[in-house]
């Protein structure tokens, strides 16, 4: 009797695992014929967005939106492409015209050394600049977004860049008032590292690229401070090498 109820209890949890794989295969295949809608920013109709997905290039993101399960209007780039070093001398103008391209939404004023800063052809903006999401503004056509993140006479500042998703040239650039997209700390760890490179007393000797643009003082010799931009040479005084040391960043 004790060998039979163990043998049907064993045929209940076949049963129960045969019907468990059943349902998760259909499930699975109904997820992978179902199109995938996404909205455009402008206020168009919703489109089959499918191939954008299922050709690895994009993912869903989850929706914040009651009785959505995924985001009809973002997404995530799988692989955010980098921006060439070609592609340096828009992406620097670019960024100097979107943080005073505000609508005037801003309290925060640019300081007027942040234009010169921004276009200094030694200026590599690419190491402050970070993917945040990805969207469609047309239809089938899709825009990844970056933020580019600075620290300008002790202020925070940010650029939002829009990317073409394919041809990857610059749509647009504007200013924002924080990092969308980002959670406060990871932002704020992102600072740090440019406090911790401006922080006063830095020191750097002559023949050496000036790491930040800011007054610095010659510790060696009686001078004046000098006030060097970013990737000047810093100067030898009197034919001799001298130590410099940072007293303010710009």
């Amino acid at each position: 009797m004790c060998t039979r109820r163990r043998f049907r209890y064993g045929i209940f949890l076949l049963g129960l695992l045969v019907a468990g794989v059943f349902t998760g295969w259909l499930v699975r295949d109904r997820d992978m014929s179902e199109k995938i809608m996404m909205i455009p920013a402008r206020e168009q109709p919703a489109f089959d967005a499918t191939r954008w997905f299922t050709s690895g290039m994009y993912r869903r993101k989850e929706s914040p939106l009651e009785g959505w399960k995924y985001n009809p209007y973002g997404m995530t780039r799988v692989s955010p492409p980098a921006f060439p070093s070609e592609q340096l001398p828009e992406l620097r103008d670019w960024i100097a015209f979107g943080i005073k391209n505000d609508y005037g939404k801003m309290t925060l004023e640019v300081p007027d050394v942040a234009d010169d800063l921004l276009r200094d052809e030694r200026f590599d903006p690419r190491p402050q600049i970070v993917y945040v999401f990805s969207g469609f503004q047309e239809t089938d056509k899709p825009r990844d977004n970056y933020i580019f993140y600075a620290l300008i006479e002790g202020k925070r500042f940010f650029v939002l860049l829009e990317r073409d998703g394919i041809s990857g040239e610059i749509i647009s650039a504007r200013r924002e008032s924080r990092m969308r997209g980002m959670r406060k700390e990871d932002m704020d760890a992102l600072f740090q590292v440019l406090e911790k490179r401006q922080k006063p007393g830095l020191r750097v000797s002559s023949g050496q690229p000036c790491p930040y643009p800011g007054v610095w003082e010659c510790l060696d010799c009686p001078l004046a401070p000098q006030t060097f931009a970013h990737g000047v040479t810093l100067p030898q005084v009197e034919g001799r090498v001298v130590t410099w040391r940072l007293v303010k960043a710009l």
